[in-house]
């Protein structure tokens, strides 16, 4: 658990002051690709996620999130990445970061794959403004009686969100793609007081057995950072199915984004 997640430490992947490792390493690779007949890809990249949120009536019309009642303006959880715990229902993201009190987890979804309750209802105007592929998870005011909703909507400017991240249970040791090692993070944030929240940083097994062990952006602020809402994570660890980030996202904040610098 110690050395999944490493800050402020060199990344444990492929050794590029070892040529012939890395040419080994390289000739597999490329081998993969010719045999499949994918061209050379990017050895480095990014996962941009920006998170938003979005309230509705019990109908499933949007509605301000000033709109809520005062006892049900709180902050949100955010589970990141983790597949082997999202297609649980975030069960065990819901024990490192609870849904606050009042507000009972509904469900997660993936759009346009496994949309349950919303197809041909009222929540047609807030699924508009959802991509395919996007991960969201759904709380409410009352199970039996819902007055209120809300969306947590994780989503990727390129590409689907939920098969990136659905891709990591292979840990991606087919020869062809190649691990994903995140070197580091940038985070930003419409308000920023977010930065202030913890982040857990959580592995897991294939057992649902976790650990935990809690992050403070706020650490990172550098006085001399021209945007104010913006810091960068030296965080870098093996993105798999078995490693997840949640947080809570402030009421006040509307937007935020993380932004996973990665190497294959």
């Amino acid at each position: 658990m110690d050395n999944v997640f490493i800050v402020e430490k060199p990344m444990p992947f492929v050794p590029y002051d070892n040529p012939i490792a890395e040419r080994a390493l390289r000739n597999v690779s490329n081998r993969g690709k010719d045999l499949l007949g994918f061209a050379a890809l990017k050895d480095q990249g990014s996962l941009n996620i920006n998170v938003k949120r979005y309230v509705t009536d019990g109908n499933g019309a949007v509605i301000s999130k000033n709109a809520l009642p005062a006892n049900l303006q709180k902050a949100f959880p955010v589970y990141l990445l983790g597949n082997f715990d999202r297609v649980g229902g975030y069960n065990i993201g819901q024990k490192t970061v609870p849904q606050p009190q009042g507000l009972p987890f509904v469900m997660t979804y993936v759009n346009g794959y496994s949309n349950t309750f919303l197809s041909q209802t009222g929540f047609t105007e807030v699924s508009n403004n959802f991509k395919i592929g996007d991960i969201i998870s759904v709380f409410t005011d009352d199970l039996l009686n819902p007055s209120y909703y809300v969306f947590i909507v994780q989503t990727c400017d390129y590409g689907s969100l939920a098969s990136i991240i659905s891709n990591t249970q292979t840990q991606q040791q087919d020869g062809v793609i190649g691990k994903m090692v995140v070197k580091n993070i940038a985070y930003q944030v419409d308000q920023d007081n977010q930065i202030s929240e913890t982040w857990q940083m959580v592995t897991l097994d294939n057992l649902g057995q976790f650990k935990q062990q809690p992050f403070l952006p706020i650490m990172y602020k550098q006085p001399l950072y021209r945007l104010s809402d913006f810091v960068e994570l030296p965080v870098s660890f093996l993105m798999t199915q078995f490693t997840s980030i949640n947080f809570l996202m402030q009421f006040a904040s509307d937007s935020l984004t993380v932004n996973l610098r990665i190497a294959k």
